[in-house]
């Protein structure tokens, strides 16, 4: 095994192995580069050395000998995987409570990579490894489920959006989908099919041209009917590969709208599948919190609140609630100014009112030094605006100087 300093590898190399993170953690394979935004991530949460049997180089350089590697590996490849993905989740729950986020996060990179396997197979070969997806939808909706209130907490820059916007929302899309489908309380067998939906849902976007998907500016009405598409496309190549119906019809149907305003078919109500329906309210979520070129990206908070007004009865009323008790009104992650002057993080819902969550106060600590966390009540400390994670960060450093000043002084 070949040790590697982060800062050492060259932007975009493509390494002839598999590249690992304290040797267990999979960061990336032979077949996708090494970016400059998964160095940027591996120092914010100071990864000085990866690990690899490879060699790093160019595409052109690791190219062939990667096709050897993948041909000799077969289905052993695959069995390592989700050994690797089950030690990583062992991992997790063994992980303190301050380096859980991290520990979280490699994990939430791996899904990604897979989301982007996935995707890049179909696009160069239109096959699909459904022995993969499904074993993969089976994981991912185990770790959502263990590891929702902190997979929340992860960020995404504007950089990575516009590189791998497909990628990273076919990921989110899954995290609200089965946080949808947990507080709905479906049974296991039927949260795993979601998630291989929601894994597969924007598969059709791949026969279209990328400026729809990746525009610069709002698409005009001939786009738009273009890109509309999409989930007939999508529904056509799960039908050749022989999905489920179940799969078929609920990528097919997740932009239909209750008030029959949606496409491609313009059904109502009823008509839509639950899959579909959970789908489409994770995306509308998504899609107000993502950041684009054209619009810039709305907090939690007024997401959410967008999504409780539910203009012209578009979405069904009880997986948008299902959603706000899943992520509260002020949704984990969040950032907020408190009526005290505080600065509080949102790390979980309050299960007996989604409009209370529990925070936890930064920069400040009890008698004993412990972190101070509580539900918000109606007596006590209000949220009184919702800030960025850079917003909080600013001002907690602003206070700690002006503290230092005075104590000097």
């Amino acid at each position: 095994m070949n040790t590697y300093n982060v800062e050492d590898i060259a932007d975009n190399a493509y390494f002839t192995d598999t590249v690992l993170l304290d040797k267990s953690f999979i960061l990336t394979n032979a077949d996708l580069p090494f970016t400059a935004s998964l160095k940027r991530l591996l120092q914010e949460w100071q990864f000085t050395k990866v690990y690899s049997q490879g060699i790093p180089g160019t595409q052109q350089d690791t190219g062939a000998q990667s096709k050897t590697q993948a041909d000799s590996a077969g289905a052993a490849e695959d069995s390592d995987t989700v050994q690797s993905l089950q030690q990583q989740r062992e991992r997790i729950q063994n992980t303190s409570p301050d380096n859980c986020l991290q520990a979280v996060s490699s994990l939430y990179n791996t899904y990604l990579v897979y989301i982007r396997d996935m995707f890049s197979l179909y696009a160069t070969h239109e096959k699909i490894d459904k022995e993969r997806l499904f074993q993969t939808a089976k994981e991912l909706a185990l770790f959502i489920k263990q590891n929702k209130n902190i997979i929340l907490q992860i960020q995404v820059s504007t950089k990575e959006w516009d590189k791998d916007f497909l990628v990273i929302h076919t990921m989110r899309t899954c995290i609200y989908a089965i946080s949808i489908a947990l507080q709905l309380r479906l049974p296991w067998e039927k949260v795993i099919e979601l998630c291989a939906a929601c894994l597969l849902h924007e598969l059709g976007m791949l026969r279209l041209p990328p400026q729809l998907y990746l525009a610069e500016k709002a698409l005009t009405p001939k786009e738009r009917q273009h890109i509309a598409t999409h989930p007939i496309i999508t529904y056509q190549i799960l039908k050749k590969e022989k999905f489920p119906d179940v799969l078929c019809v609920a990528t097919l149907e997740h932009h239909e709208k209750e008030n029959g305003t949606g496409y491609p078919r313009k059904i109502m109500g009823e008509h839509i599948s639950l899959y579909a329906k959970i789908i489409a309210v994770a995306c509308a979520y998504e899609a107000i919190t993502t950041p684009r070129p054209y619009k810039q990206a709305r907090n939690g908070h007024e997401a959410m609140v967008e999504m409780l007004k539910n203009t012209g009865h578009q979405y069904d009323e009880t997986v948008i609630k299902a959603l706000l008790f899943s992520l509260s009104l002020y949704p984990i992650g969040s950032y907020a100014v408190m009526s005290d002057g505080t600065i509080a993080h949102i790390i979980d819902v309050n299960p007996d009112n989604p409009k209370l969550p529990i925070v936890e106060i930064l920069g400040k600590t009890d008698s004993a030094g412990n972190r101070i966390t509580y539900p918000i009540n109606q007596s006590g400390p209000q949220v009184i605006r919702i800030l960025t994670k850079d917003a909080a960060a600013a001002i907690l450093k602003k206070r700690q100087a002006a503290a230092q000043a005075k104590t000097s002084s």
